[in-house]
């Protein structure tokens, strides 16, 4: 196998286990009690938490888009 195939196949196979671990809906509701955790103890604001939790939101939606 030619080093630029190799490359690239290696390349993807990074991205694909990048996209499975930012889509992963446990590791999403995982990050949502972490984010509410931060909110009750003071280390974030009521803004930046918003923020964040619709992002979560946001992929947690495309998980369940993605697995149906």
């Amino acid at each position: 196998m030619p080093i630029i195939k190799f490359v690239t196949w290696i390349a993807e196979k990074i991205l694909d286990e990048a996209e499975r671990d930012l889509y992963d809906p446990e590791k999403i509701q995982a990050d949502l009690v972490n984010l509410a955790n931060q909110l009750e103890s003071g280390e974030i604001t009521e803004e930046e938490y918003n923020q964040e939790e619709t992002l979560l939101l946001d992929r947690l939606e495309v998980s369940q888009e993605i697995s149906e």
